[in-house]
């Protein structure tokens, strides 16, 4: 049953094949002439595939049979699709179906949405490789540094472990050190807070702070410099980086270990 099966799939594959280099075939006739009739294209087909191969005057007729049965079934498909027009029994050859001008301009805005659209997509998976290093690395070194997460736990005679490590993801913000800041938090849900300062700032991922820290040298920092409104020349740029930098220097072992307050961001 299963042969019989597989014979028939591979018999329809073979006719499928054969009925396309047909239909082709019979295009290429219509486009030489330009204008032909049925009767001419079917008695060439026929003469030139039954001279081709041999066998007996039974096996001709019957091919003979098929070749124009197939020339007609070709000529309606390239009729229906515009490659040819039919007058009454004459046959004119009008050509293959071009896109226009409009449909080209469309299909190359299309091509460059779509090439657009992967380079955005490579530049994430990019970002997301770096990003899975960096916690990785991360993992690595507080396993080599087993003191110092004694220290980042001990802390102080009034610190707790949770209070010692600074759990992903989270983000730092950085100012000068004689900056007024104002921070307002929700009383609801203590899940959102606003801050006000007084002098420009800067406002790091947890990704920057990684690549700071060394774990992964070309992690890209993706956090935006965020002046106050009335920050016009950028300037003290170069003391807040030095700010951040010392802040990380001093800082506790990062931890890459869920808790309950893991969907605060946590900010310095």
């Amino acid at each position: 049953m299963r042969q019989s099966r597989g014979r028939r799939a591979v018999v329809a594959q073979r006719e499928e094949k054969g009925l396309r280099q047909f239909a082709v075939r019979v295009c290429e006739k219509v486009e030489q002439k330009g204008e032909t009739d049925y009767e001419g294209v079917a008695t060439e087909l026929v003469q030139e595939l039954l001279d081709a191969q041999a066998g007996g005057e039974r096996d001709r007729s019957s091919d003979d049979k098929n070749i124009r049965r197939r020339v007609y079934d070709a000529l309606n498909v390239l009729c229906a699709i515009g490659v040819i027009r039919k007058e009454r029994r004459r046959i004119l050859w009008q050509g293959l179906p071009r896109p226009s001008q409009r449909e080209m301009e469309r299909l190359r805005a299309q091509l460059r949405q779509r090439s657009e659209q992967q380079r955005q997509k490579l530049e994430m998976l990019e970002d997301i490789k770096l990003q899975q290093d960096a916690l990785r690395a991360l993992l690595e070194r507080n396993k080599r540094e087993p003191a110092v997460r004694e220290r980042g736990r001990r802390g102080g005679s009034d610190a707790s472990p949770t209070m010692q490590a600074l759990h992903l993801p989270f983000i730092l913000v950085a100012t000068d050190a004689d900056a007024q800041i104002d921070v307002e938090t929700d009383e609801r849900d203590r899940h959102s807070c606003t801050f006000r300062f007084s002098k420009p700032f800067e406002v790091f991922d947890d990704q920057h702070v990684l690549r700071r820290l060394g774990l992964v040298a070309t992690v890209p920092r993706r956090a935006p410099t965020r002046p106050l409104p009335n920050d016009t020349d950028g300037s003290g740029s170069d003391e807040l980086d030095a700010a951040a930098d010392d802040a990380l220097a001093h800082h506790l072992p990062l931890s890459t270990e869920a808790d309950g307050e893991s969907d605060r961001s946590s900010a310095s």
